[in-house]
């Protein structure tokens, strides 16, 4: 029963990513996870920063709201 929830999320992660990438990105990234701190480090480099940039969040138009920490 597990096996069949991973690979539920797996498809359903996929699914989403598809809504914003081409299938070349969706690769890439599902290749990459293994490695995302390796290749998170090398982002700090400016070419391989900016190919990084370029392929994951151009034209991304994500908006990250603050927490509601209103006290009433």
């Amino acid at each position: 029963m597990a096996v069949i929830n991973a690979r539920l999320h797996m498809l359903y992660i996929r699914w989403m990513i598809s809504m914003a990438h081409p299938a070349w990105v969706i690769r890439l990234i599902m290749k990459g996870f293994p490695k995302r701190f390796s290749i998170a480090r090398l982002s700090r480099w400016p070419i391989i920063g900016a190919i990084i940039e370029k392929a994951l969040f151009e034209n991304d138009d994500m908006i990250c709201l603050p927490e509601d920490s209103s006290e009433s």
